[in-house]
């Protein structure tokens, strides 16, 4: 065994007790509240920790693929969902590496352990916005495709309207299945979440082989936007904000079952987007926008079922979001003081609808996945890490295998970083948009009238 390597079959550092407070934190394992429940019931199965971390992958973030297609190519984007994704996987590890190196149980205490309290304010602001901005981009598909499928019904209904339908979904659905406390009780619907991906991924398949509305033939060649987009792909196999509470849920918290639930999850996710990707791009070539769903027709029935089957996803991601989220804020507002039931509410509450005001001001899907990849999860995801494995390696100044790669991982992070801000910041001067042309579905919907009437 190495010496920057960790005992596969030692259990992770952690004290994992009843409450959301405490799985990241490891608080007093007598100051259960909540409803407390024993450690056994406290754990997740292998299983259910991959699909708790799948369900985090392939969420929001899925429908922009075959936008980020576009944007630099479906031969880049192919190449780019498999090199980010293998990054992401290895930063995962590094993250793990760092908590057992330093004996603490959250990417905050971490990084306080290894640099000092100074870099800990950058963190949390990263921590939180990350998954915050991940409920707006939830929040904006739920109500754009109840509004397509509602006007599939009756066209000029004021039930459409998607802010109002975002108003009434948050509060009836959103919001009651964002009040869980624990996050082992998300398993079974992160589950239905990954199902539904995986509808979604077969009926753009199916339409793929069937049909296409191509505005202009497929362009192979490098794209427009290739570090933009890559910040779409970023956003969505990030899931670094999760990778503590869903490491201390484990029921076997050893290095070898972290390695399974991350790679297993890592090469499900990215399998699952090359698809839906390239058969999206193929559909619409560079008419394709940010959430795909939305460039097909009102009256396409089988992509309505895709529709509701991804809100129900989508719906069921939220929560493990908010999660993060509401973590963030007890930990550090309120670390000294102990938890009540009245504290987790007015957390929640604050924050689903806070980010249901800002949703409602916005649909830009693709511009919203993009900020949130390059601002957040570059730094989170592919700075961070190779910084704590670096200032934590038990090697020092020896130069060895795990050390190179660390390095270049940071430089890579922060080149990233500098080239996809630059990026972005051209990209909204230049007011990108991301309404498509629904021209065919004039046509489209004809021919669908008339088969169901016979005429055809």
């Amino acid at each position: 065994m190495s010496e920057d390597t960790v005992d596969e079959q030692a259990p992770i550092s952690t004290k994992t007790t009843a409450t959301y407070e405490t799985l990241e934190n490891a608080a007093d394992p007598e100051n259960e509240v909540f409803n407390p429940i024993s450690d056994e019931e406290s754990k997740s199965t292998t299983f259910g920790a991959t699909m708790n971390f799948i369900n985090a992958i392939v969420g929001a973030g899925i429908v922009a693929i075959p936008y980020a297609m576009k944007e630099c190519g479906p031969i880049i984007g192919l190449f780019s969902l498999v090199l980010i994704g293998i990054l992401a996987g290895y930063t995962l590890i590094l993250l793990y590496k760092a908590g057992q190196w330093t004996k603490k149980n959250s990417y905050k205490e971490v990084v306080a352990a290894t640099f000092g309290e100074a870099l800990v304010p950058v963190l949390i602001v990263m921590q939180f916005s990350f998954p915050f901005m991940a409920m707006m981009s939830y929040q904006i598909i739920i109500s754009d495709n109840l509004s397509t499928i509602i006007r599939a019904i009756a066209w000029d209904s004021p039930l459409a309207d998607r802010r109002l339908l975002l108003l009434i979904s948050t509060v009836f659905v959103v919001l009651p299945l964002s009040y869980f406390k624990f996050i082992q009780s998300l398993s079974k619907i992160s589950l239905a979440s990954v199902i539904s991906v995986l509808f979604l991924v077969c009926t753009v398949i199916y339409k793929a082989a069937t049909q296409t509305h191509q505005t202009s033939p497929p362009e192979y060649g490098l794209g427009n936007f290739v570090i933009q987009s890559w910040g779409i792909i970023l956003f969505a196999y990030v899931c670094h904000h999760n990778s503590f509470l869903i490491m201390n849920s484990l029921e076997e918290r050893t290095e070898k079952n972290y390695n399974m639930v991350v790679w297993t999850s890592i090469s499900v996710a990215c399998v699952l987007m090359s698809i839906f990707g390239i058969c999206g791009y193929i559909i619409f070539t560079d008419n394709v926008i940010g959430n795909i769903l939305q460039n097909f027709c009102p009256c396409d029935t089988l992509v309505n079922f895709a529709r509701v089957a991804f809100i129900v996803g989508v719906v069921t991601t939220f929560p493990l979001e908010c999660f993060v989220c509401r973590d963030i804020i007890q930990s550090t507002l309120f670390n000294n003081s102990p938890p009540s039931e009245l504290r987790h509410a007015l957390i929640t509450v604050g924050i689903v609808a806070s980010t249901s005001l800002i949703s409602l001001v916005t649909d830009k899907l693709g511009l919203l996945l993009e900020v949130a990849g390059i601002l957040a999860a570059i730094p989170y995801a592919f700075i961070f890490p190779p910084a704590l494995y670096l200032k934590l390696d038990p090697n020092g100044s020896k130069a060895h295998i795990g050390k190179i790669s660390a390095i270049l991982m940071l430089t890579f992070g922060c080149l990233f970083f500098v080239l996809g801000m630059t990026g972005l910041i051209m990209k909204i001067v230049k007011n990108v948009s991301e309404t498509p042309d629904l021209s065919y579905c004039v046509g489209f919907c004809n021919r669908t009238l008339a088969e169901m009437t016979g005429e055809l």
